[in-house]
């Protein structure tokens, strides 16, 4: 069967790179239902994550008594310090790239990441050797503007039919549309599948195992 997409382009953080901002809501998550506080408002808790643990569970638990937030702010962290943080890919992501590049597909990156970052993180996992050519954010606009997507199909000359966009953000599923790219959602932690599906994603893959299955590899 001839392949319908030539050209993927990856997203890094939280795509092919662990997502830090998801593996600690997650471990609130956890962590908030096991201490008995109840669930955790997913919208609420991205946006507060970026302000540091203790605002964040302050945030999402104001009515909670102080012990409470002290407790739930320990075991969050020690939930953090068992995971595996500090692993640089997401399980399964270097199989399949490798199984993609071996099967033909030509392969990129698209980041919001710097070119310093990115580099340090493709040499330190290994897939430098798979992604030879990439776009970062400072060298063109940063996601969703489609510049960085549009000039990697300029590049391998390939027509937006051919071009995959692989990422966790509604950013990459906004710069896939405007240039009438199809795009496929990752939400490891699932967190943000209904929200990738109404942004454009083909569907959106809770594991490698599924965007395996889904590029037919």
């Amino acid at each position: 069967m001839v392949k319908r997409y030539r050209l993927l382009v990856f997203d890094w953080e939280g795509t092919l790179g662990e997502d830090t901002i998801g593996q600690v809501i997650k471990a609130i998550r956890e962590s908030a239902v096991r201490l008995g506080l109840g669930e955790v408002d997913q919208a609420l808790a991205q946006k507060s994550v970026y302000l540091g643990l203790i605002k964040a569970i302050h945030r999402l638990f104001p009515n909670a008594r102080l012990h409470q937030q002290e407790a739930l702010f320990s075991a969050v962290n020690s939930s953090l310090a068992k995971s595996s943080v500090a692993i640089n890919l997401i399980h399964g992501a270097f199989d399949v790239v490798e199984r993609a590049f071996n099967a033909g597909y030509l392969l990129a990156v698209a980041t919001n990441k710097s070119q310093q970052s990115l580099n340090k993180a493709l040499q330190a996992s290994g897939l430098g050797r798979y992604f030879l050519v990439n776009r970062c954010a400072g060298h063109v606009p940063a996601k969703p503007c489609p510049q960085m997507l549009q000039e990697l199909m300029d590049v391998f000359d390939v027509r937006p039919e051919e071009t995959l966009m692989i990422g966790d953000s509604l950013s990459d599923m906004e710069m896939a549309q405007t240039l009438s790219v199809d795009a496929l959602g990752i939400d490891i932690h699932q967190l943000n599948t209904i929200e990738l599906l109404t942004a454009g994603a083909q569907m959106v893959c809770v594991d490698y195992s599924q965007v395996a299955d889904f590029l037919q590899l």
